[in-house]
């Protein structure tokens, strides 16, 4: 039980971690002035934007029956 919690927790941080990461590749993309430079930010949000749905996506699959519901409830919003 604590080894699950352990990965869930660490999962959450994953997560966490990576929305917090997309804010500063945003910010990145608006403030660059060279073109090139947005289109690489751009590119690094596109990936992280599907590291963390995937991420997202494994941890819905980890929940009990009975937190899923509230979980894709909140996911699909």
């Amino acid at each position: 039980m604590r080894k699950e919690f352990l990965a869930r927790l660490g999962a959450l941080d994953q997560i966490r971690a990576q929305i917090y990461l997309s804010g500063t590749y945003v910010r990145d993309f608006l403030l660059s002035p060279d073109p090139h430079t947005a289109n690489m930010e751009a590119e690094h949000l596109a990936a992280l934007e599907r590291e963390t749905r995937n991420a997202l996506d494994a941890y819905g699959r980890a929940l009990e029956t009975e937190e899923r519901e509230t979980f894709l409830r909140f996911a699909t919003r």
